[in-house]
């Protein structure tokens, strides 16, 4: 019985051990795209490269700084649910902003997720929400941002 207990213990340890950890924490360049949508479904895109910095806070909490251009977000560390995945970072709705130039900024409400991608190891945040221009105006917001090769 006990030979039964070591071999279970061993197999249950080497299970656990096989789904990947990823620490987000450190400086990613990284391109985005923000497409924001009117009403009248006219859609503004916009492009560039964004250095982001990821920090760790406390307990489970990450800080998402995502550049000047925009904002400081917080998310939390999920874990992987599959070997062939890599933890995500879970990023719950919250003010934001994007600022293409000193003198426009565009105030949003933004959430989402991030995480590796198995195929080629790059981060990518996908956020979702709204936005209000300085017209008063709005409507709908996607932030995509990918790590740089």
């Amino acid at each position: 019985m006990t030979t039964a207990r070591l071999i279970l213990l061993g197999v249950i340890a080497t299970a656990a051990g096989c789904f990947p950890d990823h620490d987000y924490t450190g400086d990613y360049e990284m391109t985005y795209a923000v497409t924001m949508t009117t009403p009248s479904d006219v859609d503004d895109v916009r492009a560039g490269l964004v250095d982001v910095a990821i920090h760790e806070g406390l307990n489970d909490e990450q800080f998402v700084d995502l550049g000047a251009q925009f904002c400081r977000l917080s998310a939390t560390k999920g874990q992987a649910t599959d070997a062939n995945d890599y933890p995500f970072l879970t990023i719950p709705s919250q003010p934001c902003w994007f600022s293409p130039t000193p003198a426009l900024t565009y105030p949003m409400i933004l959430g989402g997720s991030g995480s590796v991608h198995t195929q080629d190891e790059r981060l990518t945040i996908v956020l979702e929400g709204s936005y209000r221009d300085p017209k008063g105006g709005g409507g709908g917001v996607v932030l995509q941002l990918t790590e740089s090769w």
